[in-house]
């Protein structure tokens, strides 16, 4: 990924950077990229196409399982007819105003909605959760061991991934996409690019413009006015197509061919 680097305000670190990554990258026995944008952009440095490999990064699809919505929701004390959008976030995030805003609309549409956020607790944003009256409509559940994330994925009638519109974010897969789809929910994507293009290609869920709370609130709605059978059968494309795709067993899989076509070189 650090073909593109954030070199605008570090002109010498991000030169630097460039140089030398493209150079490691020319001279190396095997290139792996993460998305196919970062694939047409090795190619475009002059990397031959047969040392080069496209694997997405994967997910725990062991570890992450749809689990009954309703038995999660009792333990973790969630209302059961609540409307759950869902996150997980690594705290501090860039789009946090983004996803309150959004949320601020559908809140005013659907009274028992209810977003949470997965992760680290921000003081930053809570100010904006007060801000916008949303005190008794966002819980942060604070930091959650990795092995549990299924659990809380469970919570979810939707899972979104909004993600500003920047050349970084159109051409990495967001690890934490891996386990979405491996928890089987439906997953809204608000972000172009290689994610996007994952969700429509799976048909685990819908896509919609990044950076306009407007119609990312509009795609919510839509998914909440499904009905329960749709929404489990885009969780369960969803899983599927992971499960057959983009699994750790089938990137082991093609990170063994890889070094297999290194080693005939020693």
């Amino acid at each position: 990924g650090g073909l593109l680097g954030y070199g605008e305000n570090h002109p010498f670190t991000y030169w630097l950077d460039k140089f030398l990554e493209r150079d490691i990258r020319r001279k190396a026995d095997g290139v792996i990229t993460t998305s196919t944008a970062l694939y047409k952009m090795a190619r475009k440095i002059g990397i031959p196409q047969e040392r080069l490999r496209h694997i997405p990064q994967g997910a725990d699809t062991e570890g992450v399982k749809p689990l009954p919505k309703t038995e999660c929701r009792k333990e973790l004390n969630i209302t059961l007819d609540a409307k759950v959008v869902e996150l997980v976030t690594s705290g501090r995030s860039e789009e946090t105003n983004l996803i309150l805003e959004f949320f601020r609309d559908v809140a005013r549409e659907v009274e028992n909605s209810l977003l949470i956020f997965v992760g680290p607790k921000d003081p930053a944003r809570q100010e904006i959760i007060k801000r916008y009256r949303l005190d008794e409509k966002v819980i942060e559940t604070g930091i959650i061991p990795h092995y549990k994330i299924g659990k809380y994925l469970a919570l979810a009638d939707v899972l979104v991934l909004p993600l500003p519109d920047n050349p970084n974010n159109q051409v990495r897969g967001p690890i934490k996409l891996g386990d979405y789809m491996a928890a089987g929910r439906p997953i809204l994507m608000a972000v172009k690019g290689d994610a996007a293009d994952l969700i429509l290609k799976a048909g685990a869920g819908i896509c919609c413009a990044p950076e306009n709370p407007e119609e990312i609130a509009n795609a919510v709605l839509s998914l909440f006015t499904m009905s329960r059978r749709e929404r489990k059968e885009l969780g369960k494309k969803g899983r599927d197509f992971y499960i057959s795709q983009l699994s750790l067993q089938h990137g082991v899989t093609r990170f063994e061919e890889v070094l297999k076509y290194i080693a005939q070189y020693d």
